[in-house]
């Protein structure tokens, strides 16, 4: 298979409603990011890990170099969930609801790990 054949699996961008008039614009995740998505993997990392993982990929989805881990961990909770959902969905992981849940739980989490500090 040619590059030009591959070129037509190559996703395009989608725009993400944060909030009402904002949006982001994020991108398919590449087959080089999934090994930070090992599920295998997730069940023996730390909450603290997983949100990492997580912050990589919000990273990685928006490939915009402007935006830095420290900015994303600045979003607010409702952001931060609504954009994890979106690339979950944008990338067929999961299903809409099921991300919601599992993005609610791990900040719930490392709320409760942070208080504890």
């Amino acid at each position: 298979m040619k590059f030009s054949e591959i070129s037509e699996f190559l996703g395009g961008s989608r725009e993400v409603e944060i909030t009402e008039g904002k949006t982001l614009t994020i991108y398919p995740l590449k087959v080089e990011d999934l090994p930070s998505i090992d599920e295998e993997k997730q069940k023996t990392m730390t909450n603290e890990q997983k949100m990492d993982m997580s912050h990589n990929l919000i990273l990685k989805s928006l490939d915009d170099p402007t935006v830095s881990i420290e900015d994303i961990k600045k979003l607010p909770a409702s952001a931060y969930t609504k954009v994890m959902e979106a690339i979950n969905e944008f990338n067929g992981f999961t299903e809409k609801n099921e991300s919601i849940g599992d993005v609610k739980e791990k900040l719930a989490r490392a709320r409760e790990a942070k208080q504890k500090q």
